[in-house]
């Protein structure tokens, strides 16, 4: 059998972290797939390491950016005898195809009202009607946790015949600078790596500080990543001494980045999975975390949890963090031995055998 991935939409972030992690640790033979032929851009193939199963093709259409894409999916993707698609983007594909929830923003509707009336809010109650279409109609949909699944309409889980829930691994990359938290005084330092977005709170995370600033607590926090610009403006006004904006870092700088801070912080009430909280943890880091969307499930008691759109829990929780070293060392230790179960030679072969039994049944 024939595995077709249509990566068209993935370009950047997790869904290309996922793309190369996944083929890498591959072994499709034993899942029954003679050979996978995987469509995506350029820049993306270039990372994927050659195999000798593996055909890696960029269709011409890729260049024309988004709308070439389209047109690629709409007249020129094609199945062929005994095969049959995997659509990681989230999307479908002719023929018999699976899925994958990548995307969780498009399904919370709380969220996407905080983009109201935008060219935002319209892309997402697009992606969201795109999205379920595409869940409806693939014959196994593959979900990172329980809570993606439960933000589904009732009338839509019964449709999906079948499905499995498959977290992602941790890059090895991050591994050779785990560490214990040896925070020994000085100036505490947070760091928060997440696009700014509305969904993400960084502000809230900036207030907090500057609150503890202002009454002489010696703590900074830095914030990195690329910007929705009306996000970015809610954060510049608490920029200053110790609250900076570091802009956005390649993803292969970041097990560096980490070990040069004393706790990881996230605000944000919608994730997917959390991917960037467990390479933090990765890394040794504490992590203190919002207690909204799938956080929770995700990091389990390995954590310390507040509610991100309460600026007073939020710095109270901050300065509990900062004056008890003891949970910063025990969070850091238990971190370090939970992460160890997430691996991305597991999600490969998980994920290939669910294709498999998709495309038997």
């Amino acid at each position: 059998m024939i595995l077709l991935i249509d990566a068209s939409n993935i370009l950047a972030g997790g869904g290309k972290t996922h793309l190369v992690e996944l083929l890498k640790h591959a072994e499709p033979a034993s899942h029954g797939f003679d050979k996978v032929i995987v469509y995506g851009h350029v820049v993306v193939m270039k990372e994927i390491p050659p195999k000798s199963w593996l055909v890696k093709v960029t269709p011409a259409l890729f260049g024309y950016g988004y709308f070439g894409r389209l047109l690629w999916k709409i007249v020129a993707r094609r199945s062929v005898k005994n095969s049959i698609w995997f659509v990681p983007g989230t999307g479908s594909a002719p023929g018999n195809y699976v899925t994958m929830c990548q995307n969780l923003l498009p399904l919370e509707s709380r969220e996407i009202e905080r983009y109201f009336f935008s060219i935002t809010w319209i892309r997402l109650l697009l992606l969201r009607f795109l999205q379920r279409k595409a869940y409806r109609n693939a014959i196994g949909v593959i979900f990172l946790n329980q809570y993606s699944w439960s933000r589904l309409p009732l009338s839509l889980q019964r449709r999906i015949e079948h499905k499995a829930f498959i977290p992602h691994g941790i890059s090895k990359i991050f591994r050779p600078f785990e560490k214990l938290s040896d925070f020994d005084g000085g100036v505490f330092r947070f760091v928060y790596v997440s696009t700014i977005d509305e969904y993400k709170h960084q502000w809230v995370a900036a207030k907090a500080i500057r609150e503890l600033r202002d009454a002489g607590h010696n703590v900074s926090i830095d914030f990195v990543g690329n910007a929705y610009a009306p996000s970015l403006k809610r954060l510049i006004p608490f920029l200053g001494e110790g609250i900076n904006y570091k802009g956005e870092i390649r993803y292969q700088a970041l097990p560096e980045l980490y070990s040069s801070y004393d706790c990881f912080i996230l605000c944000s009430t919608c994730e997917t999975f959390g991917m960037v909280l467990l390479e933090a943890m990765a890394c040794g880091l504490p992590i203190l975390c919002s207690n909204r969307s799938s956080m929770p499930e995700t990091l389990k008691d390995n954590a310390m949890y507040f509610n991100p759109e309460s600026i007073d829990e939020t710095r109270e929780k901050i300065l509990f963090m900062l004056m008890n070293k003891g949970v910063l060392l025990e969070l850091s230790r238990k971190g370090l031995n939970y992460v160890t179960s997430f691996t991305w030679k597991n999600t490969s072969e998980r994920t290939f055998d669910f294709i498999n039994q998709c495309a038997k049944q």
